[in-house]
Parts: C-alpha cells; sequence; structure tokens
C-alpha cells in the first residue's frame, strides 16, 4: 500500500464504527517485529504467513470468523 501499512489500515477501519465489528485475517509475508505482531493481534481475528498450505486457508478464515462472531454481539451478519 501506498499511502499506508497493513497495520495502519486496521487500525483505522477498527476506528470506523461502520466497520470496527468486520473480523479481518491478515495474510503476511512481511516478517513482522514484535510491536506490529502486538498491534495486528489485538485487531484482527487470525495473521497468516504466506508460507502456510494454500489449502488451509479457507478453513482457518471460516475459524477465525466463527470466533469473531461468538466473540463480538454487534455484527450485523454472520459467518455460519
Amino acid at each position: 500500500m501506498s499511502v499506508m501499512d497493513g497495520v495502519e489500515f486496521v487500525l483505522e477501519l477498527r476506528k470506523n464504527p461502520d466497520y470496527a465489528a468486520i473480523p479481518v485475517v491478515v495474510v503476511t509475508a512481511k516478517d513482522l517485529t514484535e510491536q506490529e505482531r502486538n498491534q495486528l493481534s489485538s485487531a484482527v481475528e487470525q495473521i497468516l504467513a504466506k508460507a502456510c498450505d494454500p489449502a488451509s486457508i479457507p478453513g482457518q478464515i471460516k475459524q477465525a470468523a466463527a470466533r469473531a462472531t461468538l466473540d463480538r454481539t454487534d455484527y450485523p451478519f454472520s459467518f455460519r
């Protein structure tokens, strides 16, 4: 991204009440610093490394969305 990186994007997304409840799964090739990982972990449902098995990504996204739906009661939609 040219204007902001992924961490900044997610943090900005969470500030907007219209989008704050959307579950976010980050897939990154970047070697995250401990600070970036901590920031993202508090704002996203899951962080996946691009080196993971591509076939496992849909299942991991579904699990993360299900956890997010259980953790938050303000979702206007369901992932089940």
